[in-house]
């Protein structure tokens, strides 16, 4: 099962609860520079009852407080799955946020130490990988699909998961989306060696990056809808991830 699981089926209140069998109770708190931020909305999901909608103006974001079974470092398998269903064009930036543990200024760890699922464009169409450490030289591996994988015009769901085999290379990232493999390329050069130790003590952000562990700010905001969030610590197989997508409608991951 996964280590934690968002099926955003709270539908009021500022929790989204963990719903994951793996008993980690990692439960979100909702944060947004608006009030009830971002929405819990019935009128489009992916499955249950609701999904959140984001609004990237008011860096609406769900934070998750740092814990031992979020850390990943360079060596440990896992893969994170997210659906959203996106709208125009999104951060006036260079980059979105989906799921990601980093932080632009951080007391603890170097900026934007961590892991991250993201967009590597504004207009939210190009997914990215990004294993990250920059202490006393420059350790990253940024992997991204090759092509832009949705029309500007597209708004419809889709589902999006990475997988990671701990080998610190681009063959070791496999990016699905909607069920299916793509073709994904480096983003520049893999200077992340093995061994690399990238656990952090910043939160888990969801429709963003955090830009300061001060007081949890956040930037590179996603826009859109989000539902079914999911990490899990191992490399998930293609059959697993054909499960995990099930033909467009998703699945349960509670069990």
């Amino acid at each position: 099962v996964p280590v934690v699981y968002y099926d955003m089926s709270d539908g009021s209140g500022g929790t989204v609860s963990d719903v994951s069998s793996a008993g980690n109770n990692l439960d979100g708190t909702k944060a947004s520079t608006q009030t009830g931020q971002p929405l819990w909305d019935t009128s489009t999901k992916v499955r249950g009852a609701y999904s959140l909608q984001f609004d990237h103006n008011d860096d609406d974001a769900v934070l998750v407080s740092d814990n031992a079974a979020l850390d990943f470092s360079t060596d440990d398998a896992f893969s994170i799955s997210c659906w959203i269903k996106r709208v125009g064009t999104a951060d006036s930036g260079n980059v979105v946020g989906m799921v990601t543990k980093m932080a632009q200024s951080s007391s603890s760890d170097s900026p934007f130490e961590g892991y991250a699922l993201w967009f590597n464009d504004s207009q939210q169409r190009r997914p990215s990988f990004l294993l990250y450490k920059n202490v006393t030289g420059l350790q990253q591996l940024r992997v991204q699909a090759s092509s832009l994988a949705f029309a500007d015009t597209d708004t419809d769901w889709h589902h999006i998961l990475v997988t990671y085999n701990g080998n610190s290379n681009l063959d070791g990232v496999t990016m699905y989306i909607d069920g299916s493999s793509v073709t994904t390329s480096l983003e520049s050069a893999d200077t992340l060696p093995p061994g690399t130790d990238i656990t952090t003590a910043t939160d888990l952000c969801l429709g963003g990056f955090i830009n300061s562990t001060s007081n949890n700010s956040r930037i590179y905001s996603f826009a859109g809808h989000m539902d079914e969030v999911a990490i899990w610590d191992k490399e998930l197989s293609s059959a697993e991830v054909t499960a995990v997508y099930n033909n467009g409608s998703g699945v349960d991951l509670t069990n």
